[in-house]
């Protein structure tokens, strides 16, 4: 998780109105939505909020869950990145012409030859980066690069787990051609494999230091501040005592997962420690 990534996290903003039970919805830069209340608590909202939030909110979550960066989905959709930041941001609402068009480019289209992908090749997630595994997921080029971007794997990693060279630059192109919607080449069944491996191991780690987060500390009222680090060397060397700390892909993972359980979550590099 980069830099960029934890601040997207730590920003959040207003996407519906008030709402019956009293306050609102609330969305962040990662495409997660919550419920915050008056006196500016956050907390999981269970209801559908699909019919609640505003247009850029439900832009943000499609394009997430499509694997797209705000720039992908401009080039596709023929409008500049800063409109669709715009709309994202809640700053313009889009037309509903703009909006049909957004949600065409959105809808899955991809899909090879396989019989464990789904008929449209849905993703099955929920709202924010949280990836499902109790099921193969379905081989889409769209669902490798989030597969991908959720673990903080790397593409020279994929590279060896499908054996190729990874001294000869064309494997690294390979890959490349993998995640690559105009190029008819597909990620070999190993890479799926390893990354869904991969995946359901951080899970249950990030569940174990999210239960040991709460039974230290029990009262939700009091911010938990998850100190990442960029990998298990890095966290283990520098001995630090303060606060909780986390590394590579289980930083998103734990925060979702103390967040959900009601607790208002900061993240912090080591070198942000005051």
């Amino acid at each position: 998780m980069t830099k960029e990534t934890l601040r997207q996290r730590k920003e959040w903003r207003r996407c519906s109105g008030e709402l019956p039970e009293g306050g609102w919805l609330v969305i962040n830069g990662v495409g997660k939505v919550m419920r915050e209340t008056d006196d500016g608590l956050r907390e999981p909202y269970n209801g559908d909020a699909s019919g609640l939030i505003d247009a850029g909110a439900r832009i943000r979550i499609a394009r997430i869950a499509a694997g797209l960066t705000q720039e992908n989905l401009a080039k596709r959709v023929g409008l500049t990145q800063g409109t669709l930041w715009e709309w994202e941001s809640g700053r313009r609402n889009p037309t509903r012409e703009s909006l049909d068009k957004v949600f065409d480019v959105l809808t899955p289209h991809d899909g090879p030859a396989s019989s464990d992908a789904s008929a449209d090749g849905a993703v099955d997630a929920d709202t924010h980066s949280d990836v499902a595994t109790s099921r193969p997921m379905p081989r889409t080029k769209a669902n490798l690069r989030r597969l991908r971007d959720a673990t903080e794997t790397s593409q020279t990693s994929l590279a060896i787990a499908a054996g190729l060279d990874i001294n000869n630059p064309a494997s690294v192109k390979d890959v490349r051609h993998w995640e690559d919607p105009k190029n008819r080449r597909w990620a070999p069944e190993p890479v799926w494999l390893m990354l869904e491996d991969t995946l359901t191991n951080q899970r249950a780690t990030a569940r174990e230091t999210a239960k040991a987060v709460v039974e230290q500390q029990p009262d939700r009222t009091i911010p938990v501040t998850l100190h990442y680090y960029r990998n298990q060397n890095q966290y283990e060397a520098d001995g630090f005592s303060g606060g909780y700390g986390v590394y590579n892909a289980m930083a998103s993972m734990v925060g979702d997962l103390l967040e959900d359980a009601g607790y208002m979550v900061e993240f912090r590099y080591p070198d942000e420690r005051l």
